[in-house]
């Protein structure tokens, strides 16, 4: 399908406050915990359907500015 094509060639970054969410779906973090592991696969798996990702920690403070809570 065209969603297909466009998907494969988009460009996502995440960002977020959570090191250890941040380093575990990278791999460079281990994950112990089974339901947390399950969460992590699940998020490379959709990572993997763009042609680039990107995740990039952040400080709390700008979670807080930017969802406001």
């Amino acid at each position: 399908s065209d969603q297909g094509i466009v998907a494969n060639s988009a460009k996502v970054q995440i960002r977020g406050d959570s090191l250890l969410v941040i380093n575990q779906v990278l791999d460079k973090w281990k994950c112990n915990e089974d339901r947390l592991r399950v969460r992590r696969d699940r998020a490379r798996s959709l990572l993997s359907r763009f042609g680039a990702s990107q995740l990039i920690h952040h400080g709390r403070e700008n979670s807080v500015r930017v969802l406001g809570h």
